[in-house]
């Protein structure tokens, strides 16, 4: 992933690649929620997404560490 350098810019990558990467031919995943994570340190973005077509559910997590809380 290409380092992000502020919070703007970190979540419209997130939102791209989630959007370059559908869940069925090429049905884009709906994002249905997303909350922040932490772990040791570590703060992670969770998009929980579903596919309209195929009702599969889905998480993409996103490491955010480096542009958390930067704007």
């Amino acid at each position: 992933m290409d380092e992000q350098k502020n919070e703007t810019n970190g979540v419209r990558w997130e939102y791209i690649f989630v959007a370059f990467h559908p869940c069925d031919g090429n049905q884009r995943w709906t994002i249905r929620s997303q909350a922040l994570l932490s772990d040791g340190g570590t703060k992670y973005d969770r998009l929980h997404v579903l596919c309209p077509t195929t009702k599969t559910e889905r998480d993409f997590f996103f490491d955010i560490t480096g542009y958390f809380g930067k704007l």
